[in-house]
């Protein structure tokens, strides 16, 4: 990965570091609350032991985050149907924040070690993001998706300029 480059020799075992303890933070109590309603829902659209079809319809129905519930349907039929494995795709996904909005920091805006350590640091550490990782809501998988597009958006941007 092209990104890494100038990492090897700067700072990588910290951020490796900072990084698995943001997974550690959001597996911490993964399964300590049970469903609400809408997670329920989402539990029940993404049902691996169900067609695509009968789940695109009982998505249809609700109107809601479709693209979100057929990837939960992957990992359910990957990894097994429960709600360990729901909340622990939100988990992993919610883990991904940090790393790609790093990635992000380090390539269009600084290259300074101290302040990407702590803007790693600060959305490891946020009480928002860990809560939001630990349900199984579109919310972490969203945010995820939206700072990849901006990735792509700054470096065909960076493209155009050089």
């Amino acid at each position: 990965m092209g990104f890494l480059t100038g990492w090897r020799k700067t700072f990588a075992p910290d951020l490796s570091l900072i990084h698995s303890l943001s997974f550690l933070v959001r597996l911490y109590d993964l399964n300590y609350e049970g469903y609400w309603f809408d997670e329920l829902f989402t539990f029940y659209v993404s049902d691996p032991n169900i067609s695509f079809y009968e789940s695109y319809i009982r998505i249809i129905d609700t109107e809601n985050n479709n693209f979100y519930q057929f990837i939960l349907k992957i990992f359910f039929l990957i990894f097994g149907y429960n709600d360990f494995n729901g909340r622990l795709f939100v988990a992993i996904t919610g883990s991904l924040i940090p790393v790609v909005s790093t990635i992000i920091y380090y390539n269009h805006i600084s290259k300074n070690k101290i302040e990407i350590l702590l803007i790693s640091s600060f959305l490891i550490i946020n009480y928002f993001l860990i809560v939001q990782s630990q349900e199984l809501r579109a919310g972490s998988f969203l945010c995820l998706i939206a700072l990849i597009n901006i990735n792509h958006f700054l470096k065909i941007n960076d493209f155009n300029y050089e």
